[in-house]
């Protein structure tokens, strides 16, 4: 049901052109990048003396965009997004977004989602969040989604990491230096 949805599908406008539209934050930095970098950190090669090693090298990469032109991110493209991979059987899915769970009908919407994209073998990941709060957060909260808060270099949380029961594991996501 998408056409040309050769290299992914951007959810958020509706084509197939998964390319992030620069999205600049408050101090000029452009965040719309977040995902893609994400991806290309796990996937990073190894062994080559370059750069990163991903832990998931040799990994193909499908682009699901779901922010549109203005940066605005709906939970229905979202959605869609997570039931395109189940769909795809995409091995992991790496979710670098989250909005407060306080909506249980969105809650529910995330969770039978996430339920269909684990019953296809989708592994799902998602991000704790960045709002330094305990809140749970969707789809982070969900029943079968890895939660991943972020770390300091020290390896202690983050200022900025959400953290709670719901959060699995966490990763460096402060001071990234590489070689």
């Amino acid at each position: 049901g998408y056409i040309d949805d050769v290299h992914g599908w951007d959810f958020g406008n509706n084509d197939a052109d998964p390319n992030p539209e620069p999205m600049f934050d408050e101090n000029g930095i452009d965040v719309a990048f977040h995902g893609t970098a994400v991806a290309g950190i796990a996937a990073a090669a190894t062994d080559n003396l370059e750069g990163i090693a991903g832990a998931g090298w040799n990994s193909m990469i499908v682009p699901l965009k779901i922010a549109n032109t203005l940066g605005q991110t709906t939970v229905s493209a979202a959605a869609e997004a997570i039931l395109y991979a189940a769909a795809k059987h995409i091995g992991v899915l790496n979710m670098s977004v989250g909005t407060a769970a306080s909506d249980t009908a969105v809650v529910a919407l995330f969770q039978n989602v996430i339920d269909q994209a684990v019953a296809a073998n989708v592994v799902c990941v998602a991000s704790a969040g960045n709002e330094n709060t305990s809140a749970p957060v969707v789809p982070g909260s969900c029943n079968g989604v890895l939660c991943v808060g972020a770390t300091t270099e020290s390896i202690t949380r983050a200022s900025f990491s959400n953290s709670g029961p719901w959060v699995d594991v966490c990763a460096p996501g402060e001071t990234m230096i590489l070689p």
